[in-house]
This record gives structure tokens, sequence and C-alpha cells, in this order.
């Protein structure tokens, strides 16, 4: 067997991870990878480094939401009185909050990261993860396995990531509104 490689660094893979990463794609185009053979394949290409590979950030709307979707960050911004919200105003301040985010990650930001690895048949196949930085350390959490990055990003979409300043956009306003909380 000639074995598969980690593009990030060109490393060749165990015979072990080479059968999960086929096992993985396999899975996938017909429907669905066992959960088990994924961990198991993070488990053999993880290193003390997150994956290389790197070009995104991925901002939570949830985690973004926490903090400044309710009245009294809205009323501050604004500088004005409860009152005087309106929901126009609350979805202008959420995509605004939304897209600084995205312009300018702090550290509490994840990015999304991938491993490539070229499978026995050729193919590609994207270990992807989501990194963020805990007491100055990066934390890498996997995410899924994909045959393509663009699968990958329509799925942290459909989490409520966003990634670009048209993700925000195309949030409903509706979706938005879900995650306002009312009150001081």
């Amino acid at each position: 067997m000639f074995g598969v490689k980690i593009m990030s660094n060109e490393s060749t893979l165990s015979d072990k991870a080479t059968a999960l990463a086929d096992e993985v794609a396999a899975g996938i185009r017909d429907g669905g990878y066992a959960p088990e053979s994924f961990d198991a394949l993070c488990s053999e290409i993880e290193t003390d480094e997150p994956p290389a590979s790197f070009e995104l950030f991925a901002v939570s709307v949830d985690d973004v939401a926490q903090w400044r979707f309710n009245d009294s960050e809205l009323c501050e911004h604004f500088d004005i009185d409860k009152q005087q919200t309106t929901e126009q105003l609350k979805l202008q301040y959420m995509r605004e909050l939304l897209i600084a985010a995205i312009e300018s990650p702090n550290e509490n930001t994840s990015s999304a990261h991938w491993e490539e690895i070229t499978l026995t048949s050729n193919a590609p196949l994207f270990c992807c993860a989501l990194v963020h930085i805990e007491r100055y350390e990066p934390i890498t959490c996997w995410y899924g396995a994909y045959l393509s990055l663009d699968d990958f990003y329509i799925d942290l979409r459909l989490a409520d990531f966003v990634l670009r300043e048209p993700d925000v956009v195309s949030l409903s306003d509706e979706r938005l509104l879900t995650y306002w909380t009312d009150g001081f």
C-alpha cells in the first residue's frame, strides 16, 4: 500500500490512518460516516499543533449574541432610551457587530482549519477543525470530514457561524431576532 499523504506537511500516514481516511471518505459518499472512524482518524493525524491550513475565521452568532445582543448594549451603543429601540435598529446593530467581529477577530474567535489528505484514490479528504485559544494555547476541536472545503463552510453556516460579510447579510431577520435578549 502506498499510503495517503497529509498535504500540509507531505507526511505519509500509517496503514491504520490510510484505512480510516478511505473508510471516512467512502462513508461521506454513501451519505454519512461513522463518528468513531472520524475520531480515530483525527487521533492518528493530530499533533501538538493545530492543522496548518487556515483561510477564514468562523464567528459564532451565538457567542456574539451572549454578550452583545440585548437592549442594554443597544441603548448604550446608540445612546438612546429603551423606548426608542425598534426591531430595525436591533437588526442593524446585530449585523454591524457581526461584520465587525469578522473584520477584527479577537482571541475568542475560532478559526477554520483543515488537514487535506490525499486518499489512495488520489481524491482529497478534508479533516476540518475549529481552533480557538485558551490560556495562550491553541485548542483544536475537530469538526468533521468533507470531500471539499465548500462543504465544510456550508456546514459552518448552517450551524450559525458567519465567515464573510455576505453570510451576515444573508441571515434572515427572523433568525437573527431569535438571538435577541430583552431587558437590561
